[in-house]
């Protein structure tokens, strides 16, 4: 019982622990590393899709893609920016990953295949200002 005690104590005082391992809220990582490379690039770039230029919008896997979301306005919507750094809810790219009601076209990517852990890893890495590589 008292180990129990003793997890319990310990547990509750690092929860309110501050880090800086560049996490967002809830320990999901806030970083283009995290953002491109676990979501972007695997879900994303490969090469029936946006590696290969789907929609007119291509992913490459490389750090040139951190400039063609960043600011850039949609190919599907030219008046939707994709990330609105600092703004996960005004980017068009997590309208269109999370299937928001608005966005032209469908889903991505289709079929609604990201789970909501790999959405909240993008809606992290653009609330924190969506920095750069």
């Amino acid at each position: 019982m008292r180990a129990l005690w003793l997890a319990v104590v310990v547990a509750l005082g690092c929860a309110g622990k501050a880090d800086d391992s560049g996490a967002g809220g809830g320990g999901v990582p806030a970083d283009w590393a995290s953002a491109h490379g676990e979501v972007l690039t695997p879900s994303c770039g490969f090469s029936s899709c946006h590696g290969g230029g789907a929609g007119g919008f291509t992913l490459d896997g490389t750090d040139a893609d951190h400039a063609r979301l960043v600011g850039a306005a949609s190919v599907a919507d030219p008046s939707r920016v994709l990330v609105v750094a600092g703004d996960a809810d005004a980017s068009y790219l997590l309208a269109k990953m999370e299937g928001a009601a608005g966005i032209e076209g469908d889903e991505m990517p289709p079929g609604g295949l990201l789970d909501a852990d790999r959405i909240a890893i993008v809606r992290a890495w653009i609330d924190a200002g969506a920095p750069g590589p």
